[in-house]
């Protein structure tokens, strides 16, 4: 579908509000050159130590898979967000505008129609007042005719206008009280949205250790001691494990602030 220029400037707005910097961090991947001397430790060490040298990497290898596959989810459910908000405010502000507009419309010509009729009934009631101080029967009774004419055709046209004004207050009154429901579903999208700004905020501070302990490892693998690998690769398996449940929390909040959004959306006619 074509975005309108103001739709896709919500997406991206609404894109860069969101706090989805945070999956920048990842988890940890041994470099080429930190396997290799992994691989030459393993093959020197006892065959239980071996055994659980393999299978730590192998779990490192997991966690980094399942962090990568929840960032790349979560960048698409993200985006998708931000596109359905982005719509779901464009249509509350198009809502009825076309009948509003129309039903407004309708008022103020109806106004400028029978502006003419309320100015000669205002000028032949200052006609009659004026004769009837003159104490000029004629032009009195005469006046007090067309007058009386005038003010009937008056009164429907004011009639007109009041069932035309009724008209529009009752369709924004609709539209407000529509309105008025999405956004208040859409608040309660708040406490989601901060919930996802202090998780990505906590997944930051986690990738940082991340980092260090990946060089820390690389450093302690280069040395060739089984005993200090397999602790170096089980603190760093504890970290991608803990930035991977961050990360997993962050794409169920996604998941929830999307289902509000549907929520909201389904209120719309």
């Amino acid at each position: 579908m074509r975005k309108t220029p103001l739709l896709a400037f919500l997406v991206l707005l609404l894109a860069v509000c969101w706090p989805i910097e945070a999956l920048a961090a990842s988890a940890a991947k041994l470099t080429a050159a930190a396997k290799t001397s992994l691989d030459k430790t393993a093959a020197e060490a006892p065959a239980q130590l071996r055994a659980k040298l393999t299978a730590r990497y192998s779990e490192l290898e997991a966690l980094y898979v399942r962090e990568q596959q929840l960032e790349q989810d979560t960048k698409a459910l993200h985006k998708a967000n931000a596109e359905a908000e982005a719509a779901l405010r464009e249509r509350m502000k198009q809502l009825d505008a076309a009948k509003l507009d129309k039903l407004l419309k309708q008022t103020t010509e109806a106004k400028e129609r029978y502006k003419p009729l309320f100015t000669l009934q205002t000028s032949l009631n200052k006609q009659l007042a004026a004769a009837r101080k003159l104490k000029n029967k004629t032009l009195t009774e005469a006046l007090a005719t067309q007058a009386e004419v005038v003010k009937l055709s008056a009164q429907l046209a004011r009639q007109e206008i009041r069932w035309k004004e009724e008209a529009y207050a009752k369709a924004k009154a609709d539209k407000d009280k529509v309105v008025k429901e999405v956004r208040a579903v859409l608040a309660t999208g708040d406490t989601v949205l901060s919930q996802l700004r202090t998780e990505k905020s906590a997944s930051v501070q986690t990738g940082k250790l991340i980092a260090a302990e990946n060089k820390n490892t690389s450093a302690i693998l280069k040395k060739r001691n089984a005993e200090e690998s397999f602790t170096a690769l089980s603190s760093l398996t504890v970290l991608s494990g803990k930035l991977v449940s961050q990360k997993a929390t962050i794409y169920g909040l996604e998941q929830k602030y999307g289902s509000i959004l549907s929520k909201a959306d389904k209120l719309l006619p």
